[in-house]
C-alpha cells in the first residue's frame, strides 16, 4: 500500500483509539469533579486540589487517582477551568470546562499534516472544539462531553 494511502488509514485508526483512551479518562475526571461539586457546590480549581478529595473519599472513584490529570500517551495534563457565572435564570452558578486539544494526544510529527486537516476541519467546518472536552467556561451546570 502507498504511503499516500496507508497514513491516513493508519492516522485514522490512531485517532479513533486515542480519542476513546482521552474519553474513557476525561469521564473519570468529570465523575470526581462531579463528586466534588456534591460536597463543595463548586468544581476542584485544580488537579492537587481534586486528588486530596478523592484521596479523603476513596470510594468516589475507582482510578488510578495519580494519573487522572494526564491525557492518555503523552506526559501532558487535561486543561482545567473552573469558577462561577451568572446562569439563565441570572443566579450564580459553578462551571467548568475540562479539554485536551489533538495537538496534546495525537502523533504531531508521524501525522503532522492529517492533525492540521483535522483540526482546521473541526474549527472551520464544523464550529467545534479541536480535541475532547466537557463542560463550558461560558455556561454553569454544564459539563456535557462533546462526543456524546
Amino acid at each position: 500500500m502507498s504511503p499516500q494511502i496507508s497514513t491516513p488509514i493508519h492516522f485514522e485508526n490512531e485517532l479513533k483509539e486515542r480519542k476513546a483512551q482521552v474519553i474513557e479518562r476525561i469521564k473519570d475526571v468529570r465523575t470526581a469533579q462531579r463528586a466534588f461539586r456534591a460536597e463543595y457546590q463548586r468544581y476542584a480549581e485544580d488537579f492537587d486540589e481534586l486528588e486530596r478529595f478523592l484521596h479523603a473519599n476513596p470510594t468516589e472513584l475507582r482510578c488510578d487517582i495519580e494519573q487522572l490529570r494526564y491525557i492518555p500517551n503523552s506526559d501532558n495534563e487535561f486543561i482545567l477551568e473552573t469558577g462561577f457565572t451568572k446562569t439563565s435564570s441570572n443566579r450564580t452558578g459553578p462551571f467548568i470546562e475540562v479539554r485536551a486539544p489533538y495537538k496534546l494526544f495525537l502523533d504531531t510529527i508521524k501525522y503532522r499534516q492529517e492533525i492540521i486537516n483535522l483540526i482546521d476541519e473541526e474549527v472551520n467546518v464544523f464550529d467545534r472544539y479541536p480535541g475532547i472536552k466537557f463542560g463550558s467556561t461560558d455556561e454553569a451546570d454544564n459539563d456535557i462531553g462533546n462526543w456524546e
